[in-house]
């Protein structure tokens, strides 16, 4: 069963710290205490000999200890452990969210399979019980202590899951492979027939529920294949291989021999790295099969009882028993005001309205921008291309009077601009056609003349987004199909 704690701390506080810290049941204390006690005794005993061994002995050894305390740092351990409980923390995370409620059917079948008749309540309470059953059949093939709870049919007979009658028909289904399907495929059964004696109303209704009864068998395959397909044996051994390693190479490279060692006589720091990363390596041991009997595991006992007794309270007991519809409390208030108690009245906060509420801008740039500016940026390229465009598809259709542009002109002019500019020439007819479709006075644009040139940079522009705006506005109004 889980232990639970966050009630402790659901105010920060430097005590509630403190009291998490020295619980027993689901501490890595309790998991770790043989082990720290194997591990001293080992480190000591190792210490007594070293004391027995003559000079030379005494030597050789003093090398060892300089050699283990040199190349312990270049075992993996932080890589290697920071991956594995990530991975085992992700599947331990996948395998609860898998874990099936059956609250949502539930509701489904009182809400699509109405009636207080016999045979529409003994059809709800049927299905109710078909997917509990299910569950069971699932759990017990992976969980051991739902295994231990019921270890026979005869146990699920006595508890209510599946009658005589039903558990010779489950046992004649002659099949190598895990049954646990098969109470499904007994409530959808049920759910035709309901259909077909016209209980449910409409098809779509019928769908729902069949939909709602996929989700927990897919649920349930996901619990049994999470258990049949573990993490790779290859990846924990590593992990168990490097973890051990490190802290036998570590009990050698940590003793206090020699005239130059710095080592204290009880190495404090040694013993918290051993807390710190074997304490790692057993959380992912715990983590790893989350239907076992350590203190967090998954309690799937608990939930088979709430599946059942609210799956019953659901379709039997609350179907059909509906409060009067009255007028509410705030029947005349639009602006409905929640009253706050008094320890709850610091909560109390000012709606919030969005970062920019109190967003002031200047008046001098609340002006919209209604005419076509004289000098624009890059931004406006693609609309001088277009102009050029158009007024060489002109003089192809025989607007003679429009002078062509001096391809190389333009690019003597590209040329010369050092800071990247460009010059774009615009005849009169295309001028006088621009202020046509945006009703842009000449004196906005430049004077017509034979030959005008918009000299296009950035040094009047400090607003890039106004000058994106305008750009993007001229572009979707001018583009023609």
């Amino acid at each position: 069963m889980t232990v639970e704690y966050s009630q402790t701390l659901s105010t920060v506080t430097s005590s509630g710290l403190f009291k998490i810290m020295f619980r027993w049941r689901g501490s890595f204390y309790k998991l770790l205490w043989k082990d720290f006690i194997l591990f001293v005794g080992l480190f000591y005993a190792i210490r007594f000999f070293y004391n027995l061994f003559d000079p030379i002995g005494r030597e050789r050894f003093e090398t060892v200890v300089k050699y283990c305390k040199k190349f312990t740092g270049l075992i993996p351990v932080n890589l290697v452990l920071m991956f594995y409980v990530s991975q085992v923390v992700s599947r331990f995370s996948q395998q609860f969210n898998s874990l099936p409620w059956l609250t949502r059917t539930s509701i489904s079948l009182t809400t699509y399979l109405p009636g207080r008749d016999e045979e529409s309540r003994m059809m709800r309470r049927s299905i109710v019980r078909y997917l509990c059953l299910s569950y069971v059949l699932t759990m017990t093939s992976i969980c051991r202590p739902v295994k231990k709870r019921f270890p026979t049919f005869n146990h699920l007979i006595e508890a209510g899951f599946i009658t005589e009658n039903e558990l010779k028909v489950f046992e004649g289904i002659n099949t190598v492979y895990n049954k646990w399907f098969v109470p499904i495929v007994w409530a959808t059964g049920i759910v035709d027939k309901a259909r077909r004696d016209g209980k449910i109303k409409e098809n779509i209704y019928s769908c729902t529920l069949l939909e709602e009864m996929s989700d927990v068998m897919i649920q349930m395959q996901n619990l049994f294949l999470y258990d049949w397909v573990s993490l790779p044996l290859v990846y924990t051994q590593v992990v168990t291989l490097v973890v051990y390693s490190y802290f036998i190479a570590c009990l050698l490279g940590y003793q206090d021999v020699g005239r130059d060692s710095l080592e204290l006589p009880v190495p404090v720091i040694l013993f918290l790295i051993f807390f710190f990363y074997m304490g790692w390596l057993k959380v992912a041991e715990e983590l790893l099969n989350p239907f076992g009997e350590d203190d967090d595991d998954l309690d799937v006992n608990a939930l088979i009882d709430f599946n059942l007794a609210i799956g019953y309270l659901i379709v039997d007991d609350l179907n059909d028993r509906q409060p009067e519809i009255t007028k509410d409390l705030h029947w005349d208030d639009v602006s409905a005001t929640i009253p706050y108690t008094t320890a709850a009245q610091r909560w109390r906060a000012v709606p919030f309205l969005g970062t920019t509420e109190d967003l002031l801008i200047p008046d001098h740039l609340q002006t919209f921008i209604t005419s076509f500016p004289q000098r624009l940026t890059e931004a406006t390229k693609p609309l001088l291309e277009q102009i050029h465009a158009k007024q060489h598809h002109k003089i192809k259709d025989g607007h003679k009077d429009a002078p062509d542009v001096d391809q190389e002109d333009d690019n003597k002019n590209k040329n010369s601009n050092p800071r990247g500019d460009f010059l774009v020439h615009v005849t009169e007819d295309v001028l006088e056609e621009i202020e046509q479709e945006f009703q842009i006075s000449q004196k906005a644009v430049l004077s017509p003349s034979s030959d005008l040139s918009l000299e296009l940079d950035d040094e009047e522009w400090h607003d890039m987004e106004r000058q994106d705006a305008v750009a993007r506005h001229v572009l979707g109004e001018w583009d023609e199909p």
